[in-house]
């Protein structure tokens, strides 16, 4: 190591975590709010490298954490839950716009374009992709690739006609598919009670081909991936689901009715 003089000790020992070992975004607000009160007024360049060299290696941990830096296998994994989460939080959105906007956000990694803004108390707020390195997103980028093509092949898929609706066996139309996937994953609270409901007013109001309560919730398992192994475990104890009278409640009708019956799917 290079001879540092005792003020650069001082200020590298600031700099540098301490051994507890701190969680990475404690810690990249830490050294955010240091470069306010510190490393922004200092002119040494090796002060510099190291205060940036820290904040790149905790970032880096940060990123990953988030739905833009997922690696592709993860974010197919939770693909279905982030595109819930995407149109329960946007108004009138639908699984296309959840698709244009996460596209958007890969393109932004692949151009190096993103920012992220860490607000500090008492302090204009700090952007710590300013300091890291030109190379900082190419750990990033194959996998940005990566996601868009499978997002791209998505919408293909998509717009095959004899693939509009994934399952045809069950559901009547697609519409009614893109229905049920925005209402399961926000609506089912007690697993039994709630897809009993569900299924036999789906199968009362027509929206769904008959089919067996086992064939049904098998899908809902294995296929859709709506339901934890405890739980279908659970139901292939009971084998069965109860009937639309035992299940119904005004609450359920209420949300049901929401959103499956209006002008586009009642006649």
């Amino acid at each position: 190591m290079k001879n540092l003089s005792n003020y650069q000790r001082r200020v590298l020992d600031k700099i540098y975590p301490d051994l507890s070992n701190p969680a990475p975004e404690k810690e990249l607000l830490r050294l955010c709010m240091l470069y306010r009160t510190l490393i922004e007024s200092i002119d040494d360049q090796h002060l510099h490298e190291e205060f940036c060299l820290c904040v790149e290696s905790q970032l880096l941990w940060v990123l990953k954490s988030m739905p833009q830096f997922y690696h592709l296998e993860y974010f197919k994994e939770c693909y279905n839950q982030l595109s819930s989460d995407y149109i329960e939080d946007n108004t009138d959105a639908f699984s296309g716009d959840y698709i244009e906007y996460y596209m958007g956000s890969q393109q932004d990694v692949i151009n190096k374009k993103v920012t992220y803004s860490i607000e500090l108390e008492g302090y204009e707020s700090v952007d710590p992709l300013q300091f890291v390195s030109k190379a900082f997103f190419d750990a990033f980028i194959p996998s940005s690739r990566a996601k868009i093509r499978f997002l791209e092949a998505k919408i293909t898929r998509e717009q095959v006609p004899e693939l509009e609706n994934p399952y045809p066996l069950l559901f009547v139309s697609r519409e009614v598919y893109d229905r049920f996937t925005q209402y399961a994953p926000k609506k089912i609270i007690s697993y039994h009670a709630d897809y009993s409901y569900l299924k036999k007013r789906l199968e009362h109001e027509k929206l769904i081909h008959h089919t067996t309560d086992n064939e049904f919730m098998r899908i809902i398992y294995e296929d859709m991936k709506f339901i934890s192994k405890k739980d279908y475990e659970d139901y292939e104890v009971k084998r069965g689901l109860s009937s639309l009278r035992k299940a119904s409640n005004d609450h359920r009708e209420n949300e049901f009715n929401n959103l499956f019956l209006d002008s586009s799917t009642s006649d």
